[in-house]
């Protein structure tokens, strides 16, 4: 059950964002380097929009998780936004840290992004993350665990 689960989770859209998201934090490290940098990092901005558009086809497409109606609108929603934000930097004429600031809010929204949907997916699964012990559990004796002793040695200097 787990592994089919998570076989689902790792071909599920929200995993593209998730590299789109550290694409953005590559990109932004490499803008750490220097301004010299703003027009490499610029360049890649093209295979970044053509990688979010990827994600917004996946969505609509349908999904590998039966996604209710409203967790894709806010997939799209989130896309769209990125979008709108990786076009800005692509036309206009700022400094590097301008284009870092921008590609740092890209990264962030998109983690957050992929954290929420994460979470509600892992809060919803209907399929057992674990099983239960009970009388597979061999207890080394007649009790279970109860606690621990902490030692702490100080010096008397």
């Amino acid at each position: 059950h787990v592994l089919q689960f998570l076989k689902s989770l790792f071909s599920h859209w929200v995993c593209q964002l998730a590299q789109i998201s550290a694409h953005a934090e590559a990109l932004c490290d490499m803008l750490g380097l220097g301004e010299h940098m703003k027009g490499v990092v610029q360049s890649d901005l093209p295979a970044m929009a053509s990688s979010l558009e990827q994600a917004k086809r996946s969505i609509r497409e349908g999904s590998a998780m039966q996604d209710d109606d409203e967790t894709l609108q806010e997939g799209i929603d989130c896309i769209e936004d990125m979008e709108n934000r990786i076009g800005k930097i692509q036309l206009a004429e700022c400094s590097a840290a301008c284009v870092k600031d921008a590609l740092q809010s890209v990264q962030d929204l998109l983690a957050a992004c992929v954290e929420a949907i994460l979470s509600a997916k892992l809060g919803s699964s209907t399929a057992p993350l674990v099983q239960p012990m009970h009388d597979k559990w061999k207890w080394p004796s007649d009790h279970p665990p109860i606690g621990a002793s902490i030692i702490v040695k100080r010096d008397n200097a």
